[in-house]
């Protein structure tokens, strides 16, 4: 047994004002406690209103004296031979103070022991749930597989038994509990002894002399019969005094009448009562307190519904020890409810666990006799939480009742065993169970996930000992109590390893599946493996594909007993692992604490090439032979790693921003890798990983290492840059060959280039120290002529190197924290147009590519674009993103033309073009921050196909071919997120690749196990070894293929790309011969295509034509002023690409033809369109000097009629200016169908007539009108037959094609005579009333009452035709207002006594509502 040896504390009173209880002294402002001598007779006491009395005449003036107005026996129902040592339990008394006497409690309560007969006088302590409310939600449980449990169920099962815990009373000792609660029904205690015998047969359906919870429910349900009236048939209904259940009669004699599920000691305001259910109108914050404990000690398990419970079956017991006047959650019978639980189960002959979830400070000598009685007397085993600290945030502090004697004391950890920094430690402290993310049930037949305190830790430890007692039936507390502390797991010891912790959590955390099996079955666990290759490429990795032996480590864990006869069987459900040989025997014995090894026999598995690259799952089948015949088995699954790794890799490393440089330093053929990271160090690596030689920079290198022979001896040098503000040559022995001071930081990759025009290379690094400045370094270490510059702005990362003036000499981009690009030339000066500023600054280093002698900057900011710039400063397009942009951009070649990609923090990669379009499927998003610049290879010479390359923070290597999809195997997943850019290259002469790439914590060398090709690719960080940032790309010409569809019969096509014979019929040989029409002021027939040139061409039928010629990537057309029929280049361009130097192109009147003419965002190659301007001039396709067209809004909020995909629009005004864009292309060709509004336009005001052409059969026109037309007025579409159709709202209309139409705004009279009824009806005070003249009639409109009396006339005149209608304000014809009621309104059409008009009278009725 545990005995805690404590100091009664220095009390101190710690007022709470948040939401966490803790294990602060804290005590009630109006009650205190005294305890009579032994050999004094208990009080008689009687209570009146206004003061309390009792038969002992000296405390009873005392107490009358100071304003006591009530006291009663602390516990109720004390059995008076309850005692520790001279303390009665039935000899203590609470007194209640009135409001004036309550600031003099400490005093009255010290003087009461004057009093000879009195023993002692204490405070009462508040005892507080352990709780900490929290946000999250974990929405699992995970304490059983924390402690152990399902694996110590299995020794029930695995014999085919389940735990009974019928004998196992769990009590929660709290605010009540939900005991209706359809997952502790099967659970809840039932007092056998308080049914009745006549009821016992009806209620125990299975004969078992077991009445459950379940049971009494289906009985309830089967009579149908809500004792207590609530609306629900539930246990509540048992407790009824109505009921056949209660009869208000002791009938078990263990002190409580009708005590069927449990006692409330609490009450309302103090009284008992049978029902301790948690008070329905309470704050459920606080009332679900005891129900979140019930669902941890013994929800039912294995019922398909909800939650499980350790002690599987147990029984819990519901003890209320709140009072239901209580606002602030506290307990205030708790001490009452121990007594009373460790009765329940004394009385029924079952074993008591009672839980106490609450405390605080203060030590009570009452409490702990209270404490010593229920252990003691009734075999009791309590456990209480530590508490979650004190108010004062001190977590190394007692609580009560955890610390006294005979209580086992229960801290919080999380379930893998870690300290949350909440929860109280202490030498009073007996065990440690998981109070972090917990799930268990709430009120109103809810749930609760994610809660945490002690005070779910307890309830966890509790339930623990519940399934140990169902084990060891004749274990008593104390038994228990050392039993579970010796089978403890000391491992939560080693996690939390500070000294404070030491014997302060206990004997360690609950292990219930030790406790149970340690003391006969062994322990056996997975250690580790060894994978050998058997087949495969020779290395040692496992890889797709190849076969290996597995040689597998168990131990036998310390503490349990010796395993005999261990043999495995290894399995796998992973289809694309192969099991050759799964068998296999171990030592004979492997004795607690040891290991055994198939060395001997191994197992044997084969990889299938499909698998998907990682971890892989296996399962290893163990049987042994414990103690006396146990026979022991276990599954114990473990990985296998599947990998396409280079030997000896990932290597771990210092953080890595910068990309790996290959290169052979040492001339002996074979390429050494050189890493920086960010402590400062440079290490060349050879093939293999192994360190060849260091060198400390002294500070963080953030560049890339450049690689070059600056001195021209025949060898290479290795430049790094630094923060230490040096910039440092290293030969391949990591010695210093030159070493130049810059006095600022540099951050940058150095870049290497010849700017002075001496045929040598130079550095040029930028600084990142304000002034920020531009240094370029001789070989020798001495400043370029004119160097540095001082540019006011700090460079943070690479520049670019590229002749931009045509001198022969490298100038300068540079990107800076000023928010601004650079192009400088060799010479120092700053180019015109330039600098390009952003919205943020440039944290990425720029790109060069040089497209044809055509050079455009690249560049990415934190303002989340991507920039291209025209080499005259002009912005050439832009990429919005969703974060910064911190990579360099890469280049590679797709169908013939340059493609960009960049990587951004907002978690995605981009591919565009040379107009900034997005790559057909790009972006792509991937699991963490693209902040690896990207790269480029040919990872399978099968192929033949681009991949790029790069990586994210998720810790993803990630390549996709250049159409978005996946390369097979990847992304793959590592440990650490990737900051550094790849570089791609075969590094062991194997004829595949290698890609190597840094993370925060390690270099990644990824073997690639097919043939590929990077030679010639951007494939390394900043382009290459220099780290210049330049790419030329050359148009191959010559092999590209476009595809162009046509429809039957007209079509807008033109030429894509260069032919050697552009004859109509060559190419496109299925065209109608001599339909070729281009259009200058009128059609015009041809016989050649050219390119940028539109044409109308004459098909028979659908199809499509391969055109193959040498690539259009730019183009100049000249226009005419008004209409132009244009083709486009090889490449699609947006039509707000297209280059509008002179501003003459009208926005919106791009048109190409599908069923009609259709407006067109886009130019395809091989397709032809129309496009109007104000004026003769150039525009420009493919290129973007200059200014663009402007974008085309097109309206949303006009009226608009669609027929055949071309939509026209009515019913509004558009300004002057606006009319053009609004214009219509020439009319097509004969057979073409066309639509438009006469006058060439497709927008009307008020009416116009619909020219049709080339239309047969029927028309459908689909309508919206969406602006308001006026009271009687309509669109109307008018046919030259005369047949109108009317245009409300949105629909559409089928119409002959053959009848010609106009479109109007149209007043429509009515066809008949009508009175409405009248509307609001019924209304108050004023409705409106509507009627029809389809003519010039005489109105009489009158009102009438029921009675037929004339109330007043509305309208008496002659009316023009039309739709009229008229208001009444509910008033007579004297302007009284009449009553509320029915009343009846008739219409005379024409005067019948005079003979005219039609005599047409109409009558409704309408209701005035007051």
């Amino acid at each position: 047994m545990l005995i805690k040896k404590l100091p009664i504390p220095f009390i101190i009173l710690f007022l709470i004002n948040n939401s966490v209880f803790g294990s602060e002294t804290s005590y009630s402002d109006r009650t205190f406690l005294f305890c009579l001598k032994p050999n004094v007779s208990p009080l008689i006491i009687e209570s009146s209103s206004k003061k309390a009395s009792v038969d002992h005449q000296e405390l009873n003036d005392y107490l009358n004296k100071n304003g006591a107005v009530r006291i009663e026996q602390w516990i109720d129902n004390a059995n008076p031979m309850d005692h520790d040592g001279d303390i009665y339990l039935n000899r203590i008394y609470r007194v209640y103070l009135n409001e004036e006497k309550r600031g003099h409690l400490n005093q009255i309560k010290n003087r009461i022991v004057s009093i000879d007969d009195v023993l002692s006088s204490e405070f009462e302590y508040i005892r507080k749930p352990h709780y900490v409310p929290n946000d999250s939600q974990y929405g699992n449980q995970c304490s059983p597989d924390a402690l152990g449990a399902e694996q110590a169920w299995d020794f029930w099962f695995d014999e085919g038994l389940v735990p009974e815990g019928q004998q196992v009373l769990l009590a929660s000792v709290d605010t009540g509990v939900e005991y209706t609660h359809s997952d502790l029904i099967a659970t809840i205690w039932v007092n056998q002894g308080e049914i009745s015998s006549g009821l016992f047969p009806l209620l125990d359906s299975d004969d078992n002399d077991n009445v459950t919870g379940t049971e009494i429910m289906a009985y309830l349900e089967q009579e149908n019969i809500d004792y207590n009236g609530d609306g629900d048939i539930n246990l509540r209904d048992v407790l009824d005094t109505d009921s056949p259940f209660s009869n208000g009669s002791d009938d078990d004699g263990n002190g409580y009448a009708d005590d069927f599920f449990g006692w409330d000691p609490a009450g309302v305001s103090g009284g008992d009562d049978n029902d301790p259910y948690p008070n329905t109108d309470g704050d459920p914050y606080f009332w679900s307190h005891g129900t979140n404990v019930a669902g941890i000690l013994g929800a039912a398990t294995d019922n398909d519904l909800g939650m499980a419970s350790i002690s599987y079956n147990s029984r819990v017991i519901s003890v209320k020890c709140t009072r239901d006047n209580n606002s602030n959650g506290t307990i205030n019978d708790g001490y009452s409810g121990i007594y009373y639980a460790a009765r329940a189960g004394y009385y029924s002959d079952t074993f008591t666990i009672i839980n106490t979830s609450w405390g605080g400070g203060g030590y009570s000598s009452y409490e702990q006799s209270q404490v010593n009685t229920a252990h003691n007397t009734y075999n009791a085993l309590i456990l209480s939480s530590s508490g979650n600290g004190s108010n004062s945030g001190d977590l190394y502090a007692p609580a009560y009742p955890a610390s006294y004697t005979n209580v086992v004391s229960v801290t919080a950890l999380s379930c893998s065993g870690n300290w949350g920094y909440w929860a109280t430690y202490h030498e009073s402290v007996d065990l440690s169970a998981p109070g972090e993310g917990i799930f268990t049930l709430g009120l109103n037949n809810g749930y609760e996930s994610g809660i945490m305190g002690t005070s779910f830790s307890c309830p966890n430890a509790a339930s623990a000992f519940g399934l140990l007692r169902i084990y060891y039936p004749d274990l008593d507390n104390d038994e228990l109590e050392d039993w579970m502390c010796e089978n403890a797991d000391e491992g939560i010891y080693d996690i939390n390893s500070d000294p404070e912790f030491e014997d302060r959590l206990g004997c360690g955390m609950v292990d219930i599946h030790k406790a149970i099996g340690g003391s006969f079955s062994p322990y056996i666990d997975y250690v580790t493996h060894v994978v050998i290759p058997t087949v495969g490429d020779g290395d040692e990795n496992l890889n797709p594909g190849e076969s290996a032996q597995l040689r597998v480590t168990l131990s036998n864990e310390q503490g349990w007993q010796q395993a005999e006869n261990v043999f495995v069987t290894l399995t796998s459900t992973d289809p694309d692992v192969v099991i050759i040989d799964g068998e296999a025997e171990y030592t004979n014995i492997i004795f607690p604490g040891g290991v055994g090894i198939n060395f001997t026999d191994p197992f044997e598995v084969s990889i299938s090439t499909d698998v998907n690259i990682g971890d892989v799952e296996l399962i290893l089948n163990v049987t042994a032979d414990g103690v006396d015949g146990y026979e022991y088995h276990t599954d114990i699954p473990f990985e296998i790693l599947v990998a396409i790794n280079q030997d000896g890799f990932p290597i771990l490393t210092n953080q890595i921003l910068s990309s790996p440089a290959l290169a052979d330093l040492d001339g002996d053929g074979v390429d050494e890798i050189v890493i920086t990271d960010n402590e400062g160090t440079v290490t060349v690596l050879n093939n293999s990983g192994e360190e060849q030689c260091t060198f400390d920079t002294g500070n963080q290198v953030w560049g890339s290492p450049a690689i070059a022979d600056l001195d021209n001896d025949g060898e290479l040098e290795i430049i790094v840059s630094s923060k230490s503000r040096h910039l440092y040559t290293l030969d391949g022995n990591c010695n210093v060959e030159m070493d130049y001071d810059a006095d600022q930081y540099l951050m940058g990759s150095p870049a290497l280039g010849d700017i002075d025009g001496d045929g040598e290379l130079e550095i040029i690094v930028g600084g990142y120290s304000s002034p920020g400045k531009l240094f370029a370094v001789n070989p020798e270490g001495t400043d370029v002529t004119g160097f540095p510059i001082e540019l006011g702005e700090k460079i943070q990362r690479g520049v670019a190197l590229a002749d931009f003036n045509g001198n022969g000499r490298a100038d300068i981009v540079c990107g800076t924290d000023g928010e601004n690009i650079y192009l400088i030339y060799d010479d120092g000066t700053v180019a015109d147009g330039f600098p390009f500023e952003a919205d943020n600054d440039f944290r990425s280093a720029p790109s060069i590519l040089d497209y044809n002698g055509e050079k455009i900057i690249f560049a990415g900011s934190r303002d989340d674009n991507f920039y291209a710039l025209n080499s005259d400063g002009t912005l050439r397009f832009q990429v919005e993103t969703g974060d910064d942009i911190i990579t360099t951009a890469g280049f590679t070649e797709l169908n013939g033309m340059p493609a960009v990609f960049f990587g951004s923090s907002d978690g995605f990669l981009y591919g565009v073009d040379m107009n900034g379009n997005a790559l057909s499927g790009f972006p792509i998003e991937t699991e963490g921050d693209v902040n690896s610049s990207p790269v480029f290879a040919v990872l399978d010479s099968e192929t033949n196909e681009t991949v790029v390359i790069s990586g994210n923070e998720g810790g993803d290597v990630l390549a996709y071919t250049l159409d978005g999809e996946s390369v097979q195997y990847f992304p793959l997943s590592y440990e650490f997120p990737f900051k550094g850019a790849p570089i791609v290259k075969d590094t062991d002469g194997d004829g595949d690749l290698e890609i190597l790439m840094g993370t925060s914590n390690s270099l990644v060398n990824v073997d690639v196990k097919t043939a590929g090709a990077s030679d010639g690719f951007w494939n390394m960080h900043r382009g290459n070894l220099y780290r210049t940032g330049y790419y030329e790309f050359i148009s191959s010409g010559g092999d590209m293929t476009v595809t162009v569809s046509n429809m039957s019969d007209w079509n807008l096509m033109g030429l894509p790309v260069t032919v050697g014979d552009n004859d109509q019929m060559s190419v496109y040989p299925s065209s109608i011969e001599g339909t070729l029409f281009s259009f200058e002021d009128s059609y015009v027939q041809e016989n050649l295509l050219n390119s940028g040139t539109g044409y109308w061409l004459r098909f028979e039928e659908l199809g499509e034509t391969n055109i193959t010629g040498s690539a259009i990537n730019s183009l100049t057309i000249q226009m005419q002023d008004d209409w132009n029929l244009i083709s486009g280049i090889s490449t699609p361009v947006e039509y707000t690409d297209i280059v509008d130097p002179e501003g003459i192109v009208i926005p919106g009147t791009l048109f190409g033809f599908g069923e009609s003419y259709e407006q067109e965002s886009i130019l395809e190659p091989g397709k032809a369109y129309w496009l109007r301007t104000t004026d003769s001039g150039e525009i420009h396709l493919g290129s973007n000097r200059g200014a663009r067209v402007s974008e085309v809004h097109n309206p949303d909020n006009m009226n608009s009629i669609t027929v055949r995909g071309m939509t026209l629009y009515f019913g509004v005004e558009v300004d002057e200016t606006e009319k053009l864009q609004y214009s219509l292309p020439p009319k097509p060709p004969a057979g073409a169908f066309d639509v438009r509004f006469k006058g060439d336009s497709r927008i009307t005001t008020d009416k116009a007539k619909i020219e049709v052409m080339n239309a047969y059969g029927t028309l459908t026109i689909n309508y919206s009108v969406i602006i308001d037309t006026g009271e009687y007025m309509n669109w109307m579409l008018t046919s030259d037959n005369g047949n109108d159709y009317l245009f409300e709202g949105t629909g559409w209309i089928t119409v002959p094609s053959s009848e010609r139409f106009t479109l109007e705004l149209k007043a429509i009279m009515p066809a008949i005579f009508k009175l409405h009824q009248n509307f609001p009806n019924p209304f108050n005070p004023i409705t409106t009333l509507r009627y029809d003249l389809p003519e010039r009639a005489m109105v009489t409109l009158t009102i009438y009452d029921l009675m037929g009396r004339n109330v007043t006339q509305l309208v008496n005149t002659t009316k023009e035709a039309g739709y009229r209608s008229v208001q009444w304000d509910a008033t007579d014809s004297y302007g009284n207002p009449v009553s509320a009621g029915v009343y009846i309104f008739q219409i005379h059409i024409g005067d019948p006594s005079l003979g005219s008009g039609h005599g047409i009278v109409q009558t409704r009725k309408m209701v005035i509502l007051k």
